[in-house]
Parts: structure tokens; C-alpha cells; sequence
């Protein structure tokens, strides 16, 4: 029984770090590429966005910072009304930020 309630507690515990769910008419999308900076810039300003938040992703430094980003790329996460844009606009506007 103490195992039962031990595992349900580290479930419930889990749980409430569980990321927030998108809503319905929102996507979600990430983009890593050069500065995180410009990317953001470029991506707020479209019809649709509802936020982009700049940060760090696919590295093991602990902690990642501007100064200290270790083996991370930058990037920035963006969540978008899907009936207002569409994710392949987002990709074209991204495409043609970093020009590969």
C-alpha cells in the first residue's frame, strides 16, 4: 500500500510540471537557426503570432546563457493562431531570415 501511495504522490508531483496545453486554434513551433534575435524580430511581427519566446535547444549544458551556451543552438518557440497563419508561412518567413 505505501508503494501505491508513494507512486500516485511522483505522479501527481510529475504532472504539475507538465507543459501547458496549446488551445485549439493554437500551433506550436520551434526554430533554431543563427541569432535568436532576429528570428524573434521578424516572426512577432506577423498577423497570427500570439508570442515568440526566444531560448536554448538540443544541448547538455546545464543552465544555458547568451554568454555560456555550450553545445545548444539558439532558438525561439512560437505559437500561433492556426486560422490566422498557417505553419508554412511561418517556415517561409523563417527560411528567409536565416537564407541557408
Amino acid at each position: 500500500m505505501r508503494y501505491v501511495i508513494t507512486l500516485l504522490f511522483l505522479c501527481v508531483f510529475m504532472l504539475s510540471f507538465a507543459e501547458k496545453p496549446v488551445h485549439a486554434n493554437e500551433g506550436r513551433a520551434v526554430f533554431a537557426g543563427g541569432c535568436f534575435w532576429c528570428t524573434e524580430a521578424e516572426l512577432q511581427e506577423l498577423d497570427g503570432v500570439i508570442s515568440v519566446t526566444s531560448g536554448y535547444t538540443g544541448g547538455t549544458t546545464a543552465d544555458p546563457t547568451y554568454q555560456s551556451m555550450g553545445d545548444h543552438a539558439e532558438a525561439v518557440e512560437v505559437i500561433y493562431d492556426d486560422t490566422k497563419i498557417t505553419y508554412e508561412r511561418l517556415l517561409e518567413v523563417y527560411w528567409s531570415n536565416i537564407d541557408p
